[in-house]
């Protein structure tokens, strides 16, 4: 699930969503990438309780990000976020 923010201020953005994760994906990661430089991703681990989670200093130059929460699941396994934001620092 991606959503690309263009129009930005140049600068530090920080990512923050919450997070609850079940088990047996291979891989959940939170994701800001397309922002003038390499994609910064944050690998989701196994969460039985709500969690916050934030990537910090993303370094946009570009007047964009696109952000997201990707994963490589099977049926059933489960990943739940809630209130994601994207902010200027």
């Amino acid at each position: 699930t991606y959503q690309t923010k263009t129009g930005l201020a140049n600068g530090l953005y920080t990512l923050k969503g919450y997070f609850k994760r079940g088990g047996n994906q291979t891989a959940c990661k939170f994701e800001a990438k397309d922002f003038g430089s390499t994609t910064r991703d944050y690998s989701i681990p196994v969460l039985s309780a709500w969690t916050p989670v934030e990537i910090k200093d993303i370094n946009v130059t570009n007047g964009q990000c696109t952000v997201g929460i990707w994963s490589d699941a099977n049926a059933e396994n489960l990943l739940f976020f809630d209130d994601v934001e994207f902010f200027k620092q």
